[in-house]
């Protein structure tokens, strides 16, 4: 069951936009002759039946944007995680320099340091140099996700907005459809001595 507020995120359009929508639809959404909307403590509850129906309606594929958009979460996180490994890392490899540096400082006669541990102090930094060109490359992977996401969200509310725009030009259309066909209507009524004097 889903109430109003889950179906303006769902459609990403205002209140009275959908509230009107499901008034001048209500037929079509309980076209097998049951209530699928409950009022409950003044809250309207939609079951799946009537959710089905307002997306047909409305034109909404759910699947494929709930897709899309567990798609683009999980590549997110994806590089957050390797963004929290790389970092991790980071730490490691400057503690394990910092140990090295301690362990030159304190060898006796420094200028005298073996071929094994003048080694061990080159290899250290050349894995800080690699470590911090992954933490650089992650923290521009992490920007360009953040950036893509900002470009989604903006889509996202435009394609809302131009949604919410066409269901009121519908609504307008629909409006002076009734009031052509109630004209219509009146002027079936009329009696041919009304129309022979034009009233």
């Amino acid at each position: 069951m889903r109430n109003l507020e889950d179906l303006m995120k769902r459609y990403g359009i205002a209140k009275s936009s959908l509230s009107e929508f499901i008034k001048n639809h209500i037929a079509e959404i309980n076209n097998d002759g049951q209530n699928h909307i409950v009022t409950d403590r003044k809250v309207k509850w939609f079951d799946d039946y009537a959710v089905q129906r307002i997306d047909e309606l409305r034109g909404y594929n759910s699947n494929v944007t709930l897709a899309a958009e567990a798609a683009k979460a999980d590549r997110e996180r994806e590089l957050l995680e390797e963004n929290s490994q790389l970092k991790t890392r980071l730490l490691l490899m400057a503690e394990e320099k910092a140990q090295v540096y301690k362990e030159l400082a304190e060898y006796k006669g420094y200028k005298l340091l073996s071929g094994e541990m003048q080694k061990l102090a080159e290899e250290a930094k050349s894995e800080q140099k690699a470590a911090e060109a992954r933490l650089k490359q992650a923290a521009e992977i992490e920007a360009a996700a953040c950036q893509e996401r900002q470009q989604y969200d903006t889509e996202r509310a435009e394609a809302a907005r131009r949604l919410e725009e066409a269901a009121a030009r519908y609504e307008k259309a629909a409006e002076i459809n009734r009031l052509l066909q109630d004209q219509l209507a009146a002027e079936r009524k009329k009696t041919w001595l009304d129309k022979l004097f034009g009233r």
